[in-house]
């Protein structure tokens, strides 16, 4: 889907554009009306846009002023001019400008849409091309790492070839670390492994720390930190905060290893092999950990997306709005530097990839690689532009999640019963579920009890003394044993939930069972 943006000052004729075509029918998604030149570029600030329709004469900036700023901004943006008689002098200008068509009004439908589809034509070709280059990029500079970590090639002549492709190892002292995400069977995997690199990207941006993440070998990922003395004691903490947020944010599991320090190009192969040797060996980085604390704590940011995250998935409109507000006045309100406000947004911005991920919504990688570009060019010490760009994000959202009929909650209820009947044996409590599911636990715990007519707390119980009693009829060893196996961490309070649900002792109950036998 590409984006188009329509300027004209006659308000009629923007709403009458945009409804002169089936757009999204035609593959573009109109992503705003603009009275003049002014409003436009604010628009283009802080989203992409491919595709222009705008008027000439209009007050402030025109449209050949806003042509002439766009194409410094970006030449590759399409743009149709629509304009009255009066204005055909200009039309030789707009078209050494580069306009793809100059349509008179009144409008002729039949003329806009051949020319629309002339230019979806060449955007569907550039973007495949630029599919292709990037494809070639990641494999050159792949492998390039892999050579780099490889016997018998000379590291320094590798580490030229990566200058050239803008990858310059400097600092003099290195480090390596291996990740081995545990994607199953999901068939994002790729997906998931190129998401995983760019988290891995940003929290190395967030951390003041130089680095590089690349493929290794289609299962793991390889990570090269550069720097110097600091790279011992930052980069195991780096690590620990990276699984924490792919756990958090994609709901998966990682193994990671870390190599030694290495002093020059040559021992970088290794320090790779440790890395390798160490993968899932230390209890430290096979598990993931919140780090002690995240740079918005520390500036006593309290936001936390989760609110957020739940209005979308429910189309809580005003709820969303709501907490957009709230984390725009406590940034302006405490400060918050650029730097973390950027964080906090990638935050939310991989939470929600995870939410697609979840719910089998589709989203193209360039929708992807857009928000990333946005969060790293845009001026986040602006209150405007992170307004602009949360609201773009939580329309494009609500918009998803409207046509999305998976995420209503009695299959997320039935999703978590399911989670918890695969899951009863380890620890489980509410909190812990509802970070599972990107829920708020209060309000979890009462969407659960309105679809169940239970409190989660109670199902649980029931859910694992069932299994007992299934164990017990089945024959077991030590009661310590079979209580373990049930998720209890107290014998006790699992004596107590036993006669809760049954009406009887758990030692009763088995002396019942155990007379019934001998009766058989």
């Amino acid at each position: 889907m590409y984006n188009v943006l329509i300027a004209d000052d006659e308000k009629n004729i923007c709403e009458g554009i945009a409804e002169f075509l089936d757009w999204q029918e035609l593959g573009f998604h109109i992503i705003g009306l603009a009275a003049n030149g002014e409003e436009a570029l604010n628009m283009l600030s802080w989203q992409r846009c491919e595709l222009i329709l705008t008027d000439i004469r209009m007050p402030g900036i025109d449209g050949l002023a806003l042509i002439r700023r766009i194409q410094e901004k970006d030449p590759g943006i399409k743009i149709i001019i629509v304009s009255g008689y009066s204005d055909f002098a200009y039309a030789k200008q707009a078209i050494e400008m580069g306009v793809k068509a100059f349509l008179l009004k009144p409008i002729d439908r039949e003329e806009l849409l051949a020319a629309v589809k002339k230019i979806k034509r060449e955007l569907d070709g550039e973007l495949e091309e630029y599919r292709r280059s990037l494809e070639n990029d990641r494999i050159v500079r792949n492998q390039l790492f892999r050579e780099l970590l490889s016997p018998g090639v000379s590291p320094e002549a590798v580490s030229k070839r990566l200058a050239d492709q803008g990858v310059k190892l400097q600092g003099g002292r290195f480090l390596t670390a291996v990740l081995q995400p545990d994607f199953g069977g999901d068939k994002d995997a790729g997906l998931l492994g190129y998401s995983i690199k760019n988290i891995a990207c940003e929290l190395l941006e967030l951390n003041d720390l130089e680095g590089y993440a690349f493929d290794y070998d289609g299962r793991r990922i390889g990570l090269l930190f550069c720097g110097g003395s600091r790279l011992e004691s930052a980069a195991p903490a780096y690590l620990a905060e990276l699984l924490s947020c792919v756990e958090t944010y994609l709901h998966l599991s990682v193994s990671a290893g870390m190599g030694r320090p290495a002093e020059s190009f040559g021992e970088l192969r290794n320090s790779f092999e440790a890395a390798l040797e160490d993968c899932g060996g230390k209890a430290l980085l096979s598990q993931a950990r919140e780090p002690e604390e995240r740079p918005s704590e520390a500036f006593g940011l309290s936001w936390r997306s989760e609110g957020l995250l739940n209005a979308l998935q429910f189309l809580e409109e005003e709820t969303v709005w709501t907490e957009t507000d709230r984390l725009l006045q406590e940034i302006a309100e405490k400060q918050i530097p650029e730097k973390v406000v950027r964080g906090v947004l990638y935050g939310v911005l991989f939470e929600l990839m995870g939410l697609y991920q979840k719910y089998n919504i589709g989203y193209e990688l360039r929708w992807y690689d857009e928000k990333l570009r946005v969060l790293e060019e845009g001026l986040f010490r602006h209150r405007e532009t992170v307004k602009d760009f949360l609201s773009a994000l939580c329309r494009e959202a609500l918009q998803l999640f409207r046509e999305t009929s998976v995420h209503r909650p009695s299959n997320l209820v039935l999703q978590v019963q399911q989670y918890c009947e695969q899951n009863y044996s380890h620890a489980l409590n509410l909190q812990i579920i509802a970070r599972r599911f990107y829920m708020n636990p209060a309000y979890l715990g009462r969407l659960f009890k309105a679809e169940t007519g239970c409190s989660f707390s109670d199902y649980l119980n029931r859910l694992r003394i069932t299994a007992a009693k299934r164990q017990l009829a089945a024959g077991t060893g030590r009661v310590s044993e079979l209580i373990e196996t049930l998720g209890y961490r107290n014998e006790e309070y699992f004596y107590r939930q036993f006669r809760k649900q049954e009406g009887r002792s758990f030692a009763e109950y088995r002396r019942q069972l155990t007379e019934r036998r001998k009766e058989a």
